[in-house]
């Protein structure tokens, strides 16, 4: 690909991973090698991250006869036949959505769930969101379903035409739902709020995709550690490093553009570096790309803040 065709998100992508990995002292095997030597711009980026972690929990209610009373609600699972059946169609969603993802994801296996007891054993498993599948039950079950600790979150599936239909897809109302616009000033780190109407997906497996696809993406912000070259402001807003430190639990490591621009003064002064060719006729020479040599050099110079760069990357 032509070095005038490159796009913005690539070219970033290219010379984030060469200073970055160049100013947190990583070895040429760990960063330079796989940068210099087998970058290619057409490759899909590579999947990083922590997992997400997802229970998925089929809510469900057996109605037995009685006489001479109203005993049957309507909706489409009310046997253990017909729940075995659906938590067979709900395995099978889930087992293709995993497999398209494009972010790690580990799918529990489904829970069935039919009494309050059962509910209370969900929430022993290890997850990071549960997936309720709301097919039958009452408002009780419902709520002792859905996720009990504040800093987790719960996504509820209903079905009109996908399957059966389910009783939760005409009766989740704001009883249950909040619908305050989609606010989610208050939340934080430890509160990511209750139950919103914008947490229920009806039918579409796209539309849950991309809602666990969000949710991985804010597991992983929440507690980041990144570094701020000038150090951390916020445009009209002095207190934005303060809200993400407090709000969102990000550890913010500041460098001066001082202590940069030594850095890469001294890769352009190095002329033994070799140029990063892109294709054979269009090579990318290292005082633009800024190959990480230059920076290995200076680890004895500022062993300490090499020492603390590691730390934010979790190196030992």
């Amino acid at each position: 690909m032509p070095f005038e065709n490159m796009n913005r998100r690539e070219f970033v992508g290219l010379t984030t991973a060469s200073i970055a990995g160049g100013v947190l002292g990583f070895g040429n095997s760990s960063v330079g090698g796989s940068v210099a030597e087998s970058w290619d711009p057409n490759r899909p980026f590579a999947t990083t991250g922590k997992p997400l972690t997802v229970q998925p929990v089929l809510m469900y209610r057996v109605s037995e006869k009685r006489q001479a009373a109203s005993w049957k609600s309507w909706g489409g699972v009310q046997s253990e036949e017909a729940a075995s059946e659906e938590a067979q169609r709900i395995s099978g969603e889930l087992k293709s959505l995993t497999g398209q993802a494009d972010f790690p994801m580990h799918m529990h296996p489904v829970v069935k769930v039919k009494s309050l007891s059962e509910a209370q054993q969900v929430h022993k498993n290890d997850y990071d969101v549960v997936l309720v599948y709301a097919a039958t039950g009452s408002g009780y079950l419902l709520k002792a379903c859905l996720a009990q600790e504040k800093d987790k979150d719960t996504i509820v599936f209903v079905r009109h035409e996908s399957g059966p239909t389910y009783y939760w897809y005409e009766a989740l109302s704001t009883k249950y739902l909040k619908t305050a616009g989609g606010d989610s000033g208050p939340n934080s780190h430890l509160d990511h709020g209750g139950l919103h109407v914008e947490d229920v997906v009806v039918d579409d497996c796209e539309e849950l995709r991309w809602r666990l696809r969000a949710l991985c993406g804010l597991k992983n912000f929440v507690g980041a550690r990144i570094v701020a070259l000038g150090g951390a402001w916020g445009k009209y807003s002095p207190e934005a490093p303060k809200v993400a430190a407090d709000k969102y639990r990000l550890e913010i490591i500041e460098v001066g553009y001082d202590d940069v621009a030594e850095r890469i003064r001294s890769v352009r002064a190095d002329h033994s570096l070799e140029p990063i060719r892109i294709t054979p006729e269009r090579p990318i020479y290292s005082k633009a790309i800024m190959p990480l040599k230059g920076f290995r050099d200076e680890e004895t110079k500022s062993k300490k803040q090499i020492q603390d760069f590691r730390r934010v990357m979790g190196e030992n």
